[in-house]
């Protein structure tokens, strides 16, 4: 999927959104909650990516999530490989997710990590942070805007601002 797209999505048998792009794990009891590997550190970003957001489906949120915000390409004059942002210089840091759920009024931005890195916080980038305490000053102010870092560790608070259960 090419980086400013939003994800294709439809229905599972039982009428809820789900990614076109996901493979929805086993649920846990009939409760449509995916189980796995959710606190497991060695899950990519991008399965902890899909993980939130078959989550976020399931709450009735729509998704935008910037898949890859970076690309290798081949210079054609040097044949040398390097790596360029799909971004522009104004959207670098800017969060991994946005949910909407108008059905609930609330709007989140979501940063995701894999867990603790070294250097920053989570490897949360300085262009991020900015983004992030930028986001989070207009929060303050409004109850139904959420700006959030996780990673698989809070598995439990994903699990219950989006869908509103906790295991």
């Amino acid at each position: 999927m090419s980086p400013g797209k939003g994800r294709s999505v439809g229905a599972d048998t039982t009428g809820k959104a789900v990614s076109r792009t996901s493979k929805l794990r086993s649920t846990d009891a009939g409760s449509g909650v995916p189980d796995g590997p959710s606190r497991d550190s060695g899950m990519t970003e991008s399965e902890w990516a899909q993980q939130v957001e078959d989550l976020a489906l399931i709450g009735g949120f729509r998704v935008y999530r910037v898949t890859n915000s970076t690309r290798e390409i081949v210079r054609r004059t040097t044949g040398a490989r390097i790596r360029v942002r799909n971004v522009n210089a104004s959207g670098v840091g800017f969060p991994d997710m946005v949910l909407v759920n108008a059905r609930r009024r609330t709007l989140l931005f979501v940063e995701l990590k894999r867990g603790k890195q070294k250097g920053h916080h989570h490897g949360i980038t300085p262009e991020q942070e900015g983004w992030l305490a930028d986001l989070r000053a207009v929060a303050t102010d409004a109850d139904s805007i959420g700006v959030y870092v996780w990673t698989p560790a809070n598995i439990d608070q994903v699990t219950a601002v989006l869908i509103g259960k906790v295991d």
